[in-house]
C-alpha cells in the first residue's frame, strides 16, 4: 500500500467515527423514556400527588425514581428537550448573558411560542411547575437544578423544596 492509499484510509476511518457519534435531534422514542411515578410509588417514597403529578423534595425524587428502576434526568437532558421542542433556554442563574432583560425576553418567547408550548406538553410535562434534575449546585450543597418548561427556565433551588418528579430510563 502506498502512502496515498493510507492517507485515504485514515480520512475515511476518521469520517466514519465522526459520523457514528452524531445523535439525532428528534428521537421518536424520547417520550417512552420519560416515566411518571404512580401515586403509590410517589407516596411510599416521600412524595405527594398534586393535580395528578408526583411532587417531592430533591432527595425523595431520587428515591422515587430509583424505586421504579429509573433516575432523575440530567439538566442537559431537560434543556435538550427545550431545544428539541423549538424553545430557548432562559437561565435564571447567569444574568451576565444579557441581564434581566434578556431573561425576560427568552421567557416571553417561549410562553408565546405555540408550537413549543404544544411540544413539551405532548411529551407529558406540565406548565406552571418545576421539575427536578439530577444536577446538584455543588456536592454537599443544599441546592439542586430544576427546569420550568412553560418559560424554558432553569434555576437552582433548595433541595428541601417540592417540585414535580419525572424519571428517565
Amino acid at each position: 500500500m502506498n502512502k496515498r492509499c493510507r492517507k485515504k484510509l485514515y480520512i475515511a476511518t476518521l469520517l466514519a467515527v465522526t459520523m457514528s457519534s452524531c445523535v439525532p435531534h428528534n428521537n421518536p422514542n424520547e417520550s417512552k423514556e420519560w416515566i411518571d411515578p404512580d401515586s403509590s410509588i410517589c407516596q411510599a417514597n416521600g412524595g405527594k400527588m398534586i393535580d395528578g403529578s408526583c411532587h417531592a423534595t430533591w432527595q425523595s425524587a431520587n428515591k422515587i425514581c430509583q424505586a421504579i428502576g429509573a433516575r432523575l434526568p440530567s439538566l442537559d437532558e431537560m434543556t435538550q428537550l427545550i431545544y428539541n421542542c423549538g424553545g430557548t433556554v432562559a437561565d435564571y442563574n447567569f444574568f451576565s448573558r444579557g441581564g434581566a432583560a434578556e431573561l425576560a425576553k427568552r421567557e416571553a418567547q417561549n410562553r408565546n411560542n405555540a408550537s413549543y408550548q404544544k411540544c413539551y406538553k405532548a411529551k407529558g410535562f406540565l406548565a406552571r411547575t418545576g421539575y427536578w434534575s439530577s444536577k446538584e449546585r455543588f456536592p454537599q450543597s443544599d441546592g439542586a437544578w430544576y427546569v420550568r418548561f412553560e418559560e424554558g427556565t432553569t434555576g437552582i433551588y433548595q433541595k428541601a423544596a417540592e417540585y414535580s418528579v419525572r424519571c428517565k430510563k
